[in-house]
C-alpha cells in the first residue's frame, strides 16, 4: 500500500516499477493529486482507495454532518474521476444521541477530594472552580506563568474548537486565593512549570489516580474527570450565572451548546 500521494514525480516511478515486476498494489490518496496519475493507477488495475478529501482532521472529525459532507464529496469525485459507475445513494442520518454525563454533587466532590491525591485535588478544584476541559487540550497544559496573582486572574488557553475564542481570562476568586497561591509558591521552589503534575512532570491521562480517589470515597456512579466540567455549568447555573456569561467562561460559541450538554 502507498499513502497520501498521488506526487508528481515518485508516483509515476512507483507505477513504472510496479508495471515491470508484475505487482499490484493500494494507493491511499486525497482529492488533491494530478487525476492523470490517478487514472493510470486505475487503468493499470491498482485499487484506489480514499484517504479523505484534504487531509483537514480537525474540519474532518469535528462533527458527524462534516464527517459525512467530506464522504460525500470524495464519493463524488470518484464518479467525476471515473472510479465508480454511478454515486451511492445515502440513507438520511438519524438524530445523534448524546452520552449524558453523570454530574458530581458537591457532597461527592467534597468525599473524593479528601481521599484524593494532589495532583487529582487540584484537578477537582481547577475543573470544578474554573469550567476548563478536563484534559490536554486545557487544563493539563496550563502552566504558572498564566496566573497574575496581582489582578486575581489567569488566562487558560482554549482548546481548538472555538477558533474565535482562543483564550479565556478566569477570575481567581477570593476563597481560591490562598490554595493557588499556596500550589504556585510550591511548584516554583521545585521549579514545576505545569499547574497540573505528578512528581513534577506534566500528566497526560489520571484514570488510575481518579478511579481510587472515587474508590476509597466510596462513589460508586460513573464520575469521570470531565463531569467536573459539567458539575461546574450546573453549580454556575444554579448559582445565577447569566447565560450569556456561562457561555464565555466554558469557551462554547453559543447558549444552546452550553444549555443543552452541560447544564442539568
Amino acid at each position: 500500500t502507498f499513502d497520501d500521494g498521488p506526487n508528481q514525480g515518485t508516483t509515476n516511478k512507483i507505477l513504472d516499477i510496479l508495471k515491470d515486476e508484475g505487482v499490484k498494489a493500494t494507493f491511499f490518496v486525497t482529492c488533491k493529486g494530478p487525476d492523470s496519475l490517478i487514472k493510470r493507477m486505475h487503468d493499470e488495475g491498482h485499487t484506489v482507495a480514499l484517504h479523505t478529501a484534504s487531509h483537514n482532521y480537525s474540519y474532518v472529525y469535528s462533527s458527524v454532518d462534516n464527517y459525512y459532507r467530506v464522504f460525500k464529496a470524495v464519493m463524488n469525485w470518484a464518479y467525476e474521476m471515473g472510479l465508480l459507475e454511478m454515486t451511492p445513494r445515502y440513507p438520511k442520518l438519524g438524530a445523534v444521541h448524546y452520552q449524558e454525563r453523570e454530574v458530581p454533587t458537591m457532597d461527592e466532590l467534597d468525599r473524593i477530594y479528601k481521599n484524593a491525591a494532589p495532583h487529582i485535588q487540584r484537578i477537582i478544584a481547577l475543573g470544578i472552580y474554573s469550567g476548563a476541559r478536563v484534559g490536554q487540550s486545557e487544563l493539563y497544559k496550563l502552566t504558572w506563568d498564566a496566573f497574575d496573582m496581582e489582578r486575581k486572574q489567569f488566562v487558560l488557553t482554549s482548546a481548538k474548537k472555538n477558533p474565535g475564542m482562543p483564550v479565556r481570562v478566569i477570575p481567581i476568586r477570593d476563597d481560591m486565593l490562598a490554595l493557588i497561591q499556596k500550589w504556585k509558591e510550591e511548584d516554583e521552589a521545585q521549579g514545576v512549570k505545569h499547574v497540573i503534575h505528578y512528581r513534577g512532570e506534566p500528566v497526560k491521562s489520571v484514570k488510575i489516580g481518579w478511579t481510587a480517589a472515587c474508590r476509597r470515597a466510596g462513589i460508586t456512579r460513573n464520575l469521570v474527570p470531565y463531569s467536573l466540567r459539567h458539575g461546574f455549568g450546573t453549580e454556575a447555573c444554579e448559582a445565577g450565572v447569566g447565560q450569556d456569561a456561562l457561555t464565555g467562561i466554558m469557551g462554547h460559541s453559543d447558549i444552546a451548546t452550553t444549555m443543552k450538554f452541560y447544564v442539568r
